[in-house]
């Protein structure tokens, strides 16, 4: 994962003489959940116009919690079609409406003092709806991004469905002509 980040950075970065509003962005993201653990996604989107964005969204989620007599560790990775709308468009800021959903696969590993390991895999859809404000950072093309909404979990398995408030803080950069 720090390779991942190093590599994009390192990306975002050469296009730091791009103009503020380019054609592409590339986003990395980070949502702290309200069940527990952390969800991290990298955004890679296509400006079609002024106000209105798509793109993909690879993500993995991390959770660990143990005691001293059993550990539960669950990791998820998946995709996410995303799609944004700005609605406000300000100089220093833009307030947009977005949705995002995709596929993903979790990994439960269970392990107790008395039981041994076990381990499940789940394949889920997720959705969510919300709002957002990207604020600029420079005149460079450097966005931060802070988002709120409404994310649905829906288990292929039938097993633990759920829906939860989600945020998200993001740093950004938008680059070509």
């Amino acid at each position: 994962m720090k390779t991942l980040t190093i590599a994009l950075l390192i990306f975002m970065a050469l296009g730091a003489n791009a103009q503020t509003e380019g054609k592409w962005s590339v986003e990395v993201g980070y949502s702290p959940l309200i069940q527990s653990g952390s969800t991290f996604a990298v955004y890679v989107n296509r400006h079609l116009s002024e106000k209105w964005q798509i793109g993909l969204m690879p993500f993995g989620y991390i959770y660990n919690f143990s005691t001293d007599y059993s550990s539960f560790k669950s990791n998820s990775m998946g995709l996410n079609f995303t799609s944004r709308y700005t609605l406000i468009k300000g100089s220093i800021s833009k307030t947009y409406i977005q949705s995002f959903g995709g596929y993903g696969r979790t990994t439960n590993t269970y392990q107790s003092s008395n039981l041994d390991e076990s381990k499940e895999d789940l394949d889920f859809l997720n959705f969510s709806v919300g709002v957002g404000v990207e604020i600029a950072i420079g005149k460079k093309g450097w966005f931060g991004d802070i988002n709120l909404g409404y994310l649905r979990y829906y288990s292929l398995s039938d097993v633990n469905n759920f829906n939860s408030p989600i945020g998200s803080i993001g740093i950004l950069k938008r680059f070509g002509k």
